[in-house]
């Protein structure tokens, strides 16, 4: 039985039109296979409920049965590309409420295209 109370820590690296989501207190790993498209040539995050609904169909296979109790998560999420001259304050937002309209209790934005080890994601979730 899954605990309702327990935080799960979640790495998101966002491309586009796809995700890679990984469990960093288990260190499985899933990959997006939603043919909805929320990139454009532009923007990783060109279409808010497609991205949300991607990134739920998602984490509903990477944290099964948790949705009817809506898991709390603590998530560091990284966009991988179309990063040229840094992430604006505005896209910053958007990958922050993408996350907490999927749980996320604590969500942190992290900058670069090199994606993170399992232990740099968790030291960006200690506070």
């Amino acid at each position: 039985m899954i605990n309702p109370f327990k935080i799960i820590p979640v790495y998101i690296q966002l491309f586009e039109n796809k995700a890679v989501i990984t469990r960093l207190d288990t260190r499985e790993k899933i990959y997006s296979n939603s043919g909805l498209k929320f990139s454009n040539e532009r923007l990783i995050i060109a279409d808010f409920l497609n991205a949300e609904k991607t990134l739920k169909e998602t984490l509903k296979r990477l944290i099964p049965n948790s949705f009817a109790i809506f898991p709390h998560l603590k998530v560091v999420i990284q966009q991988m590309e179309k990063t040229e001259g840094g992430l604006s304050s505005v896209e910053k937002r958007v990958l922050k409420e993408v996350c907490e309209r999927n749980g996320a209790k604590y969500a942190i934005t992290v900058e670069g295209n090199e994606a993170l080890s399992i232990e740099q994601a968790l030291e960006h979730l200690k506070y």
